[in-house]
């Protein structure tokens, strides 16, 4: 059983932190698509389509 210790941490363990390095790149993206998405909608209720100057 001594070589599935060598096996789960070079193995398991990089896949976790290959992981999690992945959701926080996925929550950063979303994060600041919902700033881009808040940032256009207000400036359509501030400026509606029909309405242009």
């Amino acid at each position: 059983m001594q070589g599935s210790g060598k096996r789960f941490n070079n193995e398991i363990i990089p896949s976790i932190l290959y992981s999690l390095e992945y959701f926080r790149t996925i929550t950063v993206i979303c994060i600041n698509h919902n700033e881009v998405s808040k940032a256009i909608l207000d400036q359509e209720l501030s400026h509606p389509a029909g309405t242009n100057e």
